[in-house]
C-alpha cells in the first residue's frame, strides 16, 4: 500500500465503476495473520492496518449495487503470519515487519450481497509470502500471475488462470501455496478472448 489507511478507504469509495463487464482490484503490500481466521490484515503507509475482508466489503451488492451481478477478482500480494515452510528455510523472505501485533475484528455476517467474488491470495493463512532477493522482479507469486496471465488469458477463464498460477509457483518457489476463495463465483470469466481469433473473428491457429 503506497497510501494511508484514510486515503485507501477514500480512494476505494471514489472509484466510478458503472458500466463495467468484470473488476479486477489488486493489492500489494505488508501483511499480516489473524489468529484462528481466514483474513488478512494489510498494512497502510500510516501503520494503520485493513483487513482483506473489508476491502471486499466495499464492492458488495449494498456498498456497490451497480456491481450486483458483475465478476468482482481481488489478488492480495502480502504475507499473512509468520510461519516459513520447512522448504524455504535460507530463503530471504519479507519477514521484517512480524514485530507488530494485529487485533482481531469479526467478519461474520456475510449474506447474499456478497456473490460473484473470487478472492486470491499469494499465500496460505499463517504463512509469510517468499520472494527471491537474487532478482529484482517482485515476489514469486507476482512473477507467475504475470507470466500465466500474459501466456493463457485469452483461452483460459480465471478459475482456470488461478490454478495456473498455483502450479507455477510451485516451479518458481517449491514451498509456498496460494489460495482462492470463491463467494458466489459461479462464472467462467475469460479476459481478452478476442486475442485467440485474426481480424476476421475466425480462430487463430495454435502454436
Amino acid at each position: 500500500m503506497k497510501n494511508s489507511f484514510q486515503e485507501t478507504l477514500d480512494i476505494i469509495k471514489e472509484l466510478k465503476l458503472e458500466g463495467f463487464e468484470c473488476v479486477f482490484f489488486v493489492v500489494s503490500s505488508h501483511g499480516y495473520g489473524r489468529d484462528g481466521m481466514w483474513d488478512t490484515e494489510i498494512r497502510c503507509t500510516d501503520g494503520g492496518l485493513i483487513s482483506s475482508h473489508e476491502v471486499v466489503d466495499l464492492f458488495n451488492s449494498e456498498n456497490r449495487p451497480t456491481l450486483d451481478g458483475v465478476p468482482k477478482v481481488f489478488i492480495f500480494q502480502a504475507c499473512r503470519g509468520k510461519k516459513l515452510p520447512p522448504e524455504l528455510q535460507g530463503v530471504i523472505t519479507d519477514v521484517s515487519h512480524f514485530n507488530e501485533e494485529t487485533e482481531a475484528r469479526d467478519s461474520a455476517g456475510r449474506g447474499r450481497n456478497y456473490s460473484d467474488i473470487l478472492i486470491a491470495h499469494s499465500t496460505l493463512p499463517g504463512f509469510v509470502s517468499p520472494r527471491n532477493e537474487g532478482d529484482n522482479k517482485g515476489s514469486w507469486y507476482k512473477q507467475a500471475l504475470c507470466s500465466v496471465f500474459a501466456a493463457h488469458a485469452h483461452d483460459h477463464h480465471v478459475l482456470e488462470l488461478f490454478q495456473l498460477v498455483d502450479e507455477a509457483l510451485k516451479r518458481r518457489c517449491h514451498a509456498a501455496t496460494t489460495t482462492v476463495e470463491s463467494w458466489g463465483f459461479n462464472k467462467h470469466l475469460y479476459l481478452h478472448p478476442g486475442l485467440a481469433e485474426d481480424v476476421n473473428g475466425n480462430p487463430k491457429p495454435t502454436q
